[in-house]
Order: C-alpha cells, then sequence, then structure tokens
C-alpha cells in the first residue's frame, strides 16, 4: 500500500487562558498536520486539563466543517 507523504508541522504554541479566577501562561510544542494534531498536555503540568479544553475550542473555531459529507482522505 502507498501513503503520499503529508506535511506535518512542529509548532511550539503559546496559549494565555482564564482558570477560575487567574489567567494561565504557557507553551506547548504539537506537531500539527491538516488532519492530525499530536499533543503532550503533560509538559503543562497540573494544567493539562485546561491546555487540552483551549486547544478543542481552538480547532472549532478555525478548522471548517464539511457538511455535506465528503471526506478529502480515503480512511481506514
Amino acid at each position: 500500500m502507498r501513503h503520499s507523504l503529508r506535511l506535518v508541522d512542529l509548532s511550539l504554541c503559546q496559549f494565555s487562558m482564564q482558570a477560575g479566577t487567574r489567567t494561565i501562561e504557557l507553551e506547548l510544542t504539537m506537531l500539527l498536520s491538516t488532519h492530525h494534531v499530536e499533543m503532550n498536555p503533560s509538559d503543562a503540568g497540573f494544567q493539562d486539563r485546561y491546555i487540552v479544553q483551549e486547544i478543542i475550542k481552538e480547532m472549532a473555531r478555525n478548522r471548517p466543517v464539511d457538511t455535506k459529507g465528503k471526506k478529502g482522505f480515503k480512511g481506514y
């Protein structure tokens, strides 16, 4: 089986988020492609829950959803 090479980006992402009454600022290294995100939220320590929630919210705001159900890639 032949797979095409996809562009993967290694990014150092900075986040600033509200956690209750305080502001959390941290950096997290992530691997990003058009279809995948790989991260290690434990790098953020005990604040890992907040970082995962913030990344999901950011992706939902910025990535378009295909409402017609077409896939741009072959699923396995």
